[in-house]
């Protein structure tokens, strides 16, 4: 396997780290995410110009990530810019367009895997599933957070989004070592 390919493997592990965890900063009524999105999907979008053949036929992947780095991007200056703007109907499209993308993309990487021999081919196909079970669930948590108003929220509607969250972030790790695993797999090829 060649160079291009082991980038494209870390691109792709930190292009889901952005993706997946969210870091929020807070300064008074202002809540600015510092691992955003879009940074994850321009990663991911760079990963895609490595993989070659992997995606060649998937050239629609291009066109995706293209435009969730843009659709991202807006959201997060709109949450700088006009934090008070609730956009949850935005954030859906993003989660839905990314479970699409999530679902195509992860039998690329399963291909990579299979073609080095890797035992972790089984895994990224497990994964595939879990990633997009973390994407929709994340559409219907936006979708139910995004209606809910200050007095709607309560303990157990907190504890739903942060356990969410502590879910996204176990699926990112995992997600992590299993790409690093593999990348470290092909070097040793």
């Amino acid at each position: 396997m060649s160079d291009s390919i082991k980038k494209g493997i870390l691109y792709t592990a930190l292009g889901f780290l952005f993706t997946l965890v969210n870091i929020n900063l807070n300064f008074g009524s202002l809540t600015v995410n510092v691992m955003p999105d879009f940074i994850g999907w321009i990663l991911i979008l760079m990963a895609l110009g490595k993989l070659g053949d992997y995606v060649e036929s998937k050239s629609y992947l291009k066109y995706l990530a293209i435009g969730l780095i843009v659709i991202n991007a807006v959201t997060w200056g709109l949450s700088i810019v006009m934090p008070d703007t609730n956009i949850w109907w935005l954030n859906t499209v993003i989660e839905l367009i990314s479970t699409i993308f999530i679902f195509i993309y992860f039998d690329s990487l399963r291909q990579v895997a299979e073609d080095a021999g890797s035992i972790y081919t089984d895994q990224l196909t497990f994964l595939r599933w879990v990633h997009v079970a973390v994407y929709l669930a994340s559409a219907i948590i936006t979708v139910f957070a995004g209606r809910l108003t200050p007095e709607d929220i309560n303990a157990a509607n907190a504890a739903l989004i942060l356990g969410f969250g502590v879910v996204a972030i176990v699926v990112a790790i995992w997600t992590l070592i299993i790409l690093f695993k593999l990348n470290k797999e092909i070097k040793n090829l």
